[in-house]
């Protein structure tokens, strides 16, 4: 069995993450050495400039924390889907529909999406899953099938493996 590859590209969630820790991490800085380093600080200063420290720590902390909360979003999506190819129970889906994801624009282009349907046969009902986001069009691959790594305690916990319609791609 061939070892996946990692997709090691930084998504929009982590450029996001990196700004507002990036961000919030400087308020809090700026904060902690006016603080630190503003003299007679308590005694002389207006009473609106005393308070400007507190403002920037807490918009620090608040962005700081917006952005740690990016970092540990993407690092449970990522590790729940290398989960389920690790775990290898997958199902066999075939793709219905390709269309571009509407609410996102990543250079004037909105990525595409895979929609796959999976008739369960023990239970005769059709699930439809969706890929993450592509930026290319797979001309070649509807009514094809593709693989599905779901979760079998919950079929909302899934991962369309996608990396068979790219491996032949090359974009320049």
């Amino acid at each position: 069995m061939e070892k996946k590859r990692r997709n090691i590209e930084p998504g929009p969630l982590f450029i996001v993450g990196l700004v507002f820790v990036i961000f919030g991490g400087s308020a809090v800085l700026v904060a902690t050495l006016a603080f630190l380093h503003v003299e007679g600080y308590g005694q002389y200063a207006d009473p609106d400039v005393r308070l400007l420290p507190f403002i920037f720590m807490g918009l620090g902390i608040v962005f700081l924390i917006v952005g740690i909360l990016c970092f540990v979003i993407r690092y449970r999506r990522r590790s729940r889907n290398e989960q389920l190819v690790k775990n290898g129970f997958y199902v066999t889906a075939r793709i219905r529909d390709i269309h571009p994801n509407e609410n996102v624009r990543i250079n004037g282009r909105s990525p595409f999406i895979l929609e796959c349907h999976y008739k369960d046969p023990t239970t005769g009902k059709t699930h439809i899953f969706k890929s993450e986001n592509l930026m290319f069009y797979p001309i070649d691959a509807k009514d094809t099938d593709i693989r599905v790594y779901i979760d079998p305690q919950n079929m909302d916990h899934y991962y369309v493996d996608t990396s068979g319609l790219t491996d032949d791609i090359i974009i320049h």
